[in-house]
């Protein structure tokens, strides 16, 4: 008869063993959770728990912060917790603004911006004469000398400066403003321009050939836009997590399980209730692609059943996932925030476990209780 006790006793053993190698903080922690225990359950002792760190969440003190109600809408205090827009290769991240200018000497900008340019081609809508003399409104002057209220305003938005105890608050307190003016004055009081003048605006701030006949000393980053209303950043090369032609966001449930398919461009394919029978029928049949799930006790389960077929497996935690929730939380929503979440760039995703990661993870659980 084989003792069970005793074999999953010499398998803690080496789990202990080699998290001491490899984690020895993650060790520390467990025999921190099974002395507490060992307290809760003395009869001598009221309470015990673990004194755990806390730390506040990031929050700025200027002084229109609480009159911007967006942010607590995207849940910006907790994204602040994760990173407040410094860029983890050591360059700036810099947002191309393409509007009708900028009020470059606003005291929201300090230090935040990068030179911009000038796209509007006819002479009278710009509003600052030909500077260059080229019989052209085009010139490295991305000041509007009307009003620059709506581009200052979305500039604003992007980065105003953090922690400056003035006006509002940026979503990146690190990112660069890449001013381009492509809207000049109608002289009727509003703010035009042309299709040709914004595209060329949106050469320069890639890097790519333009009419201004120069390049920015960097591109900016640029956004895609998707039809659920989610923005994401496209970085200067490919992100490695969109190699594949689709991504299925799987919300899984015990009977029905909601999976939703997005292709690589941001279109949504489709949305729709399956049977867990379906599901697997699904991820035999489909071409390898992205398969991404939020992390629960079946994430892994069904990780390895994609895995198993070719599929790129993406776990990722929840609350990760809910900063793209847009609406109410359904099962369809929640299904097309998972595959927006698992098409970020950067976005760090959990490991799938094996089975006998699982079984020890089990193990652990067990000498907690």
């Amino acid at each position: 008869m084989i003792d069970f006790d005793i074999v999953r006793d010499r398998r803690f053993a080496d789990f202990e063993q080699e998290l001491e190698t490899l984690n020895p903080e993650s060790l520390n922690k467990l025999y921190t959770l099974e002395r507490v225990k060992e307290y809760q359950l003395r009869p001598d002792v009221e309470h015990a728990s673990v004194n755990q760190h806390i730390e506040s969440s990031a929050r700025s003190f200027d002084p229109l912060v609480d009159k911007q109600w967006a942010h607590g809408r995207i849940n910006l205090n907790a994204a602040w917790d994760v990173t407040t827009g410094d860029s983890s290769s050591g360059e700036d991240v810099i947002v191309a603004v393409l509007d009708d200018g900028l009020i470059t000497d606003h005291e929201e900008f300090i230090g935040r911006l990068v030179p911009g340019y000038g796209f509007i081609s006819s002479v009278e809508y710009s509003g600052d004469g030909d500077g260059d003399g080229d019989g052209d409104g085009i010139d490295n002057d991305s000041y509007d000398s009307f009003d620059a209220g709506l581009g200052t305003h979305v500039a604003g938005i992007v980065a105003a400066n953090a922690e400056n105890g003035l006006g509002i608050l940026g979503v990146s307190w690190a990112a660069k403003i890449m001013p381009i003016r492509v809207l000049g004055n109608d002289n009727s009081g509003k703010s035009a321009g042309t299709f040709y003048d914004v595209m060329e605006g949106v050469r320069f701030a890639a890097g790519l050939s333009n009419d201004s006949n120069t390049l920015p000393a960097r591109k900016a980053m640029y956004g895609l836009h998707h039809p659920t209303g989610v923005a994401w950043c496209r970085p200067k090369q490919r992100s490695p997590y969109m190699k594949k032609s689709n991504v299925i966001g799987i919300d899984l449930a015990k009977n029905v399980i909601q999976v939703c398919i997005i292709s690589q461009d941001g279109e949504l394919l489709s949305n729709k209730a399956v049977s867990p029978n379906k599901l697997k029928e699904l991820l035999a049949n489909k071409k390898s692609s992205i398969v991404a799930m939020e992390g629960c006790s079946a994430c892994n389960f069904w990780g390895r059943l994609a895995q198993s077929h070719g599929h790129d497996v993406r776990i990722i935690g929840p609350r990760k996932v809910k900063a793209f929730l847009q609406g109410q939380k359904t099962d369809a929503n929640d299904a097309l925030a998972i595959a927006v979440a698992a098409s970020q760039p950067g976005m760090v995703f959990s490991q799938l476990k094996s089975e006998d990661q699982q079984r020890m993870q089990s193990i652990e659980s067990s000498r907690k209780f």
